[in-house]
């Protein structure tokens, strides 16, 4: 399940650092939004799909959903956990 943006995400701000030993996230109230509906929708997934590339979503500067200079972060589902 590919998680598309939605317009309202467009106005989401999430900053991704790592200090004195803690990551940190900072993000605005569009921000922890975004967040959650990624959380819920890879908590969705099927045992299958849960086995599939369809297992995570990256946020990274690159893909313009976290602000520059963020951390690259991965969000994914291990049933094994």
């Amino acid at each position: 399940m590919l998680y598309r943006r939605k317009q309202e995400d467009m106005n989401s701000k999430i900053k991704i650092s790592f200090e004195n030993g803690e990551l940190i996230i900072e993000c605005n109230r569009e921000g922890l939004k975004y967040l959650s509906d990624i959380c819920a929708n890879l908590s969705k997934l099927s045992d299958q799909k849960a086995k599939t590339p369809s297992n995570h979503y990256h946020l990274m500067p690159e893909m313009k959903n976290v602000l520059e200079g963020s951390l690259p972060t991965v969000i994914i589902l291990n049933q094994k956990l």
